[in-house]
């Protein structure tokens, strides 16, 4: 049986950091997702063989000038992943304006910590927030595409997200003959997204800290990639 992998890196990412904080080896954000995956390959029988692993995220570079550091340490790990075999496939942040109601508001005043309300009627509070864009459509047009190409008989969704529940289904319905697994990260098990699928399993929070990169990983060609300092 082949079996591919799809990963949703952003929440995969935010298990890990719920998971840094309850296990002594860490940090554990090298994660060596090839590792990783190979070590589930026995769940689905002892002739189950690595189509691939599809790796899905976004650098957050408006968070720059608070964080400066902080593309060259993603773009780091994702020359890691690529090295192992991982393949990588990139969205965006975008900015989008976003009102709440006044009524809706507490405001805090220096250092006096009773929150006010402010009921002004037909008021709103606007602000930016940068939502990641592209992710979950890129992952589901990659789950069709696997099972229409028939390039794996299995595709496991590294995910928690009940985003993906509608192209679960319809990619149950439309390919009755494939399977499609969950493998839910630590912290992030979900009942509804069990239900969808025939196969479900869990990241413990110990299998982060178990499956990490190299450091440095060192490329054929000798040039070093180097485990992120602040990591």
């Amino acid at each position: 049986m082949r079996v591919a992998f799809v990963v949703d890196g952003f929440n995969l990412y935010h298990s890990i950091r719920d998971a840094e904080k309850l296990v002594a080896a860490r940090p554990q954000r090298w994660l060596d997702l090839s590792a990783l995956c190979s070590s589930y390959l026995q769940v689905f029988g002892r002739t189950a063989t690595m189509e691939g692993i599809y790796y899905f995220s976004a650098i957050a570079k408006h968070l720059a000038a608070s964080k400066p550091d902080i593309e060259l340490r993603h773009q780091a790990y994702i020359d890691a992943l690529k090295s192992t075999g991982v393949h990588v496939t990139l969205a965006n942040f975008k900015a989008r304006e976003k009102f709440v109601p006044l009524k809706y508001c507490r405001f805090r005043i220096g250092r006096w910590k009773r929150r006010l309300r402010v009921p002004i009627p037909r008021c709103s509070l606007s602000y930016i927030k940068a939502e990641e864009k592209e992710t979950d459509v890129a992952i589901a047009s990659k789950l069709f595409e696997l099972l229409h190409r028939q390039t794996a008989d299995a595709v496991v969704l590294i995910s928690g997200d009940t985003d993906l529940l509608p192209a679960i289904r319809t990619g149950r319905a439309l390919f009755p003959g494939a399977e499609i697994a969950l493998m839910f990260p630590y912290n992030r098990h979900n009942a509804e997204l069990k239900r969808a699928v025939a196969k479900s399993f869990k990241i413990s929070k110990e299998q982060y800290a178990k499956y990490q990169l190299p450091n440095p990983v060192v490329l054929p060609s000798g040039h070093a990639i180097r485990k992120p300092p602040t990591w």
